[in-house]
């Protein structure tokens, strides 16, 4: 899977009048006027700067879990702003079984990471042995900026950020008197 990103910078225009051109009516509407702007642009009836970029590669970590030395309701790893627990009982979804052996641990981490109503919609998370890999589901350089931490010592980070997320710039253009 790969993205295109363009981006536009216009000089002289508010945030609000641009909200106020673009954030109309459904899906639809806003391509169109989208589409409008970037006619006005080519047409040279507007100043833009305008970069395009690809984005290919997904930022991803690994996590490897420790049974022997986990402790349960208190040890945890952070996702972003989401907080999972292994837990004795599991009353959210926040909460995860802590299995019975290294392989559980990480199988239950990854499925709790798979059905939790936030994580699911970013990232993907496949357990093999003891080790979790979890996979930013939107590729670019914006998946390694996803904060990671943990309490306790029954899960080892790869790193405080995901790795590998990147970007290819293409290109860029100014239209009129654009900076």
């Amino acid at each position: 899977m790969a993205f295109y990103s363009l981006f536009l910078s216009l000089p002289g225009r508010s945030v609000t009048e641009l909200r106020n051109r673009l954030d109309k009516g459904d899906r639809r509407q806003q391509m169109r006027a989208i589409q409008n702007q970037l006619n006005g642009i080519a047409g040279g009836l507007d100043d833009a700067e305008v970069r395009t970029q690809v984005s290919t590669a997904c930022a991803s970590f690994t996590v490897t879990c420790d049974y022997d030395t986990l402790v349960l309701d208190t040890d945890n790893l952070s996702i972003g702003a989401v907080t999972l627990t292994a837990a004795t009982t599991p009353a959210t979804e926040n909460d995860f079984a802590g299995g019975s052996t290294d392989a559980t641990l990480a199988t239950n981490l990854a499925a709790a990471i798979n059905a939790h109503s936030v994580l699911s919609e970013f990232c993907t998370a496949a357990a093999s042995s003891d080790v979790v890999t979890v996979t930013v589901n939107v590729p670019g350089v914006l998946g390694n900026q996803l904060l990671l931490a943990d309490t306790g010592t029954s899960f080892t980070r790869s790193g405080n950020y995901p790795t590998g997320g990147d970007s290819d710039e293409l290109d860029e253009w100014s239209f009129g008197d654009a900076l």
